[in-house]
């Protein structure tokens, strides 16, 4: 019978420093199949993930799992006397071609386990959920151009063009994780245009942002908790509820941003302290959070709140999310005349090709003095 083995490939690295893991089968001679996984040397000793590296355990029972499914399909090519009539050739083919059928749904479910962060992960399955819906036999090679189309047609009349267009590219990247893992050499996206749509702006008027100031209904909480993202420049909701107390330092909050890293300094004006101070928190900086069970209770409250004040409050005509303090911000400064470049890096965008963070070679006063700016602006 033949015999096999797993084997680090180290004949070609990938760009991630990472080598190829497969599994050997010695026939005629030695066939490689592809894994789906990869590691540095340093991480894969006998044939197996060792202890400290990430997820070991989920792959190592991965890899045994493969191994077994090649042993059983060699077992029953010798028992029906077929396996020693074979070349390397044909044996390779029968044992990919039995892998065929589920590779693409478990190559997404193996990037979804070990490769993504806990939201980005829900997104990943719920793409795969649809794609299962609409065609639960697909697979790397039955994916082409023509699927492309017929899988857009399919939700276009549920989903928007932009929700579609996430469904796509999350199929893309597990073809690009396929591709470096040597599961595949299918491609259709390669000139596949993916469509999108730009969104609508997000924005407030300012006569809605002062209506939504002189709120005091039962849901003045979440209104602070707008307005005071407002005040500090639209600060993301989920880095404003975890502040450390520390972040509050000689009347600036300097903080990282959950999602993209940048470091952000920002001048506290005297209408956010006064809710900082109102909203003073034990645990973290802020008190916001308490009475909830985490930051997706919280999110229900306030987005809840938010459509209350679009529904049938009279405050405003839009359907709000907390991203409207972000834009309003940046389109009341704009109407002010402050230069784009000032906005840009209140915002924590790049200025620039070189620059990664908001402050590096820019002034701060400058941010502080539009963010001064755009408060009187709506307080007036």
């Amino acid at each position: 019978m033949a015999t096999l083995r797993v084997y680090l490939d180290t004949r070609r690295v990938k760009s991630n420093g990472e080598y190829p893991i497969k599994i050997v089968v010695n026939h005629r001679g030695d066939i490689m199949i592809s894994t789906g996984f990869s590691a540095s040397k340093s991480q894969f000793k006998n044939g197996r993930f060792i202890p400290s590296a990430k997820n070991s355990s989920s792959k190592n029972a991965n890899l045994s799992a493969n191994v077994a499914k090649i042993e059983k399909t060699l077992l029953y090519l010798e028992r029906d006397g077929k396996l020693n009539q074979l070349s390397d050739e044909q044996l390779r083919n029968i044992l990919t071609k039995k892998e065929e059928a589920n590779s693409f749904f478990e190559t997404f479910d193996r990037v979804v386990s070990t490769r993504m962060a806990p939201k980005t992960a829900e997104i990943y399955s719920y793409t795969l959920n649809v794609v299962k819906e609409f065609d639960n036999k697909a697979t790397f090679s039955s994916i082409n151009r023509e699927w492309l189309d017929k899988f857009t047609k399919h939700l276009s009349g549920t989903m928007s063009v932009n929700s579609i267009s996430i469904h796509l590219r999350n199929i893309r990247a597990v073809f690009n994780v396929a591709l470096d893992d040597g599961i595949t050499t299918s491609y259709p996206f390669r000139k596949y245009q993916i469509k999108s749509e730009r969104t609508a702006h997000r924005n407030l008027e300012l006569d809605e942002i002062k209506r939504i100031i002189a709120y005091d209904g039962e849901y003045v909480a979440f209104r602070d908790f707008f307005m005071l993202s407002f005040y500090l420049i639209g600060m993301n909701m989920k880095d404003m509820l975890y502040l450390e107390k520390t972040a509050l330092d000689k009347g600036r909050i300097r903080y990282k941003r959950m999602k993209t890293g940048s470091i952000f300094d920002i001048n506290v004006e005297p209408e956010a302290m006064e809710l900082i101070e109102k909203y003073k928190g034990d645990e973290y900086l802020l008190n916001f959070i308490h009475a909830y069970k985490d930051y997706d209770g919280f999110k229900r409250g306030i987005n809840y709140f938010l459509k209350k004040l679009s529904d049938d409050k009279g405050v405003i005509n839009e359907k709000l999310s907390t991203y409207y303090a972000r834009h309003s911000w940046a389109t009341i400064a704009a109407s002010l005349d402050i230069p784009k470049e000032t906005i840009s890096a209140a915002l924590g965008h790049s200025i620039g090709s070189n620059v990664t963070s908001i402050y590096i070679n820019f002034d701060k006063k400058k941010i502080d003095e539009a963010n001064r700016r755009v408060i009187d602006e709506v307080r007036k």
